[in-house]
């Protein structure tokens, strides 16, 4: 089993070829640039893959069989619901293949495969693709510096949210996702999560995916996230704004990194109504 040094945040990325290049032309050979930049943005990134890693792997990439996290089970299961299903995002990639959400959903369980592994205290999930929302002008002393900070001031998580077209000011709410919609409010581009609480998030994806595959109803990372939260008292909302998707890793990676106490029980009690 390989050893990490023990850190305020460890970051933790994937990339499983699900065969995009034959739904939407987006081919795995795109990817591997992005990584080799996200790489750059997060040295110590650790990096779970099927193999589609091999020529630029490095000791902090780990080769898994992705039939471990992603079951055949599931994928039998989630096919026939997306096959009965009439959803009015019927053209978004996951309704094309079960493949997709479910490589989103995994991100839940590696990050408790990484807890495993490590001891740092937090964990920063980026997806492997983030380096095109981001720059590499910060050092990954910031991530640490911040991390500690965010645990220093008891947060448990931190989430990127769009309230964009999403608030309903009638009700002083923020609006539902209704799975079918690919409706977009929450962001798994990028989060943070506490170590102490990454098994329970991880424990609570799961679950709601099986109701959902019960109920034969379907969606994506950003809508169960959505219908799970407020997960806790403890989130920093990070606001998107007019900014690409990856808020959370960009706001940890900064300089003027602050946990925004008051804003993040507005939002929290607007979620819950």
């Amino acid at each position: 089993m390989k050893e990490f040094m023990s850190k305020f945040c460890q970051p933790v990325t994937c990339l499983f070829d699900i065969g995009r290049k034959d739904i939407d032309g987006r081919s795995i050979d795109q990817y591997l640039p992005w990584l080799r930049q996200t790489l750059e943005i997060f040295p110590e990134l650790i990096v779970y893959h099927d193999g589609s890693c091999r020529d630029i792997a490095t000791n902090n990439f780990i080769e898994i069989d992705k039939s471990e996290y992603i079951s055949a089970e599931y994928i039998d299961a989630v096919s026939i619901v997306i096959s009965q299903m009439s959803p009015s995002a019927k053209e978004d990639i996951t309704f094309k293949t079960p493949l997709y959400s479910l490589v989103q959903y995994s991100k839940f369980s590696l990050l408790n495969k990484a807890k495993e592994l490590t001891k740092a205290k937090s964990y920063l999930w980026v997806d492997a693709g983030i380096s095109r929302f981001l720059t590499n002008d910060n050092t990954k002393k910031l991530l640490q510096i911040n991390s500690e900070t965010a645990i220093s001031s008891g947060l448990e998580f931190i989430f990127e949210i769009d309230l964009r077209r999403n608030f309903d000011f009638s009700k002083l709410s923020i609006k539902k996702a209704v799975p079918g919609t690919c409706k977009r409010i929450f962001s798994g581009t990028s989060f943070w999560v506490q170590s102490s609480r990454v098994t329970d998030l991880h424990i609570a994806v799961n679950q709601r995916m099986k109701e959902w595959i019960n109920l034969g109803i379907w969606d994506n990372e950003q809508v169960l996230l959505r219908s799970i939260m407020p997960f806790s008292d403890s989130i920093e909302y990070v606001l998107q704004r007019n900014l690409p998707t990856g808020s959370v890793a960009r706001n940890l990676l900064s300089e003027n990194f602050r946990v925004h106490k008051f804003r993040n029980n507005l939002i929290r009690n607007a979620l819950s109504r």
